[in-house]
């Protein structure tokens, strides 16, 4: 059975009177793969900041345990003799720096020692 990544149930979303989004059901499982598409105005970034953000004006996002949503904005910058891997992961730089910040910090935690210093101010961090 594939294990659920996101969840979503019932997602409205407005601004003033516009309603974006109505009713969003969706289900994304592990190995899934999915291509958000539309004209512009849709709602497609919309749906994804509700997404990420889960600043839904009603209804349910669930994310599994672990699971860190990112995706590429509407950017200009993208180098057009480049894959969509090449682009991918030259915008994900920034989140695999982070990945590498959080684990270091983690080991740092699993040491007893860590707590005897200045442990306070890498939390903050």
């Amino acid at each position: 059975m594939a294990r659920q990544l996101i969840n979503i149930e019932g997602v409205d979303r407005s601004f003033g009177p516009v309603d974006v989004l109505l009713d969003i059901n969706l289900l994304v499982q592990d190995g899934d793969r999915i291509g958000i598409v539309g004209h512009n105005g849709a709602g497609k970034t919309t749906l994804l900041n509700t997404i990420s953000e889960q600043s839904q004006d009603v209804g349910m996002i669930d994310y599994a345990p672990g699971i860190r949503i990112a995706y590429l904005t509407q950017i200009r910058d993208i180098d057009s003799d480049s894959s969509i891997e090449e682009e991918l992961s030259r915008k994900g730089r920034q989140f695999q720096e982070l990945e590498e910040e959080i684990a270091a910090i983690e080991a740092q935690m699993a040491d007893p020692a860590f707590y005897e210093g200045d442990w306070e101010s890498v939390m903050e961090r």
